[in-house]
């Protein structure tokens, strides 16, 4: 026995720290804590990257939507010559082809955009009725969206 301060008598002089089952113990809880907090970060990176192909869906489809609905609206004539492809005479006299194959839309043979499941164009009353579905990817994760519309190329008194 060894005296120790203040009176008291320590019986084991040997023990100082823990036991081999409570580092064991400690190690397990820590190890569960960790998972935890990796689970958490992961589901949050996920839920950033679905987003991001959301928001990047959305904007190829936005532009590429605008740009066809201000070739239509600029073309003196339109002309479907099947449908994946149509044919826009604009002011300037040159015909502007858009077509779509093997998930890409183009205009005038430059990419506009891939990772199109589908497009589509059909022409009536003088204006052009377009539909299609976008995809984006990023990773394993992938958005789909729809694009459909209708517009009409200018007329004399009109726009």
């Amino acid at each position: 026995m060894v005296a120790c301060p203040r009176g008291y008598v320590e019986k084991n002089p040997m023990r100082r720290g823990f036991t081999l089952l409570e580092l064991i113990a400690y190690i397990g809880l820590l190890t569960t804590l960790l998972v935890m907090v990796g689970s958490a970060e992961q589901s949050i990176r996920t839920t950033l990257w679905v987003q991001q192909a959301q928001i990047d869906a959305h904007q190829r489809a936005v532009a590429f939507e605008s740009r066809l609905r201000l070739d239509i609206r600029s073309a003196l004539r339109v002309e479907q010559l099947a449908e994946d492809r149509l044919v826009l005479t604009l002011a300037e006299g040159e015909p502007t082809v858009w077509s779509f194959s093997k998930g890409e839309l183009r205009r005038d043979g430059r990419l506009v955009t891939a990772g199109l499941e589908s497009w589509a164009f059909a022409t009536s009353d003088g204006g052009v009725r377009f539909d299609g579905t976008v995809r984006a990817r990023v990773g394993r994760l992938e958005r789909r969206l729809g694009i459909a519309g209708w517009s009409a190329p200018r007329t004399a008194g009109g726009l």
